[in-house]
């Protein structure tokens, strides 16, 4: 889906219930400019936005001051904000894949909890296994080891295995700080047997433009709500260090 077919069509009602009158035409070109483009077609022929559409992982950081231009120049008997605001409004709170529209750096963005929150679902924990214990196994052996010779006790193996299930909530606050093109979400989570705990996410991006900006790393921390004895990745360093050391 393009980024502004959906917003143009919630926008332009939006806009029409309050007495605006503003083409669905205009309001494209007002998409490309707060993306950071002069015109629509230059928005169309980006490599990021294949036939309109934004590649995976892109963050857009809306350009305001340009918006307002050309709003003044296709529609000069309009004031700019009302427009804009529906607008983005309506590109915030509209899925996009892969993209976030932020107004100003103070706003809690939906559409930048919704990138975070499609970060959070792709990351390894949410396939249900917090750590795989065979692969942690198999990197531990000495290349002419024997695969076979080593057996992981069964209760270590629960543990590694232990699933939580996957995230279905995430309750929070985002931020985008564009000098160190860091998005940051700080929160808890609940996840499919309704236990929570503490999410602490970043994610970092890569400049493409003033406005536009790729990602390009993530990491991701979560702290359960479990008490102090239940067992930790570190507790399993140790352990596996034990079983090895052992000679099993």
């Amino acid at each position: 889906m393009s980024i502004y077919s959906r917003s143009v069509f919630v926008a332009h009602k939006a806009l029409a219930a309050s007495g605006i009158a503003v083409s669905k035409s205009h309001l494209r070109e007002l998409v490309a400019a707060l993306c950071g483009f002069n015109t629509l077609a230059a928005l169309q022929a980006s490599p990021y936005f294949p036939e309109g559409a934004p590649v995976e992982g892109l963050l857009v950081l809306a350009d305001v001051e340009r918006a307002q231009a050309r709003c003044q120049a296709l529609m000069a008997e309009v004031k700019p904000l009302p427009v804009l605001r529906a607008l983005y409004t309506a590109l915030d709170t509209t899925p996009a894949v892969g993209a976030v529209v932020l107004a100003d750096l103070n706003r809690d963005s939906e559409s930048l909890k919704r990138l975070i929150h499609a970060e959070v679902m792709s990351a390894p924990k949410m396939t249900g296994t917090v750590d795989d214990y065979e692969a942690r196994v198999q990197d531990m052996i000495r290349p002419n080891d024997n695969p076979m010779s080593i057996k992981v006790p069964e209760e270590l193996a629960r543990s590694f295995a232990r699933d939580t299930g996957p995230v279905r909530d995430l309750e929070g606050s985002a931020a985008f700080n564009k000098d160190r093109l860091i998005a940051s979400f700080e929160g808890r989570y609940t996840d499919a047997k309704q236990e929570s705990g503490l999410v602490s996410v970043t994610l970092q991006f890569q400049l493409l433009s003033p406005s536009l900006f790729l990602l390009e790393d993530r990491e991701l921390e979560f702290e359960s709500d479990e008490d102090d004895d239940a067992v930790t990745v570190d507790d399993m360093d140790y352990q596996f260090a034990a079983i090895m050391d052992n000679g099993l």
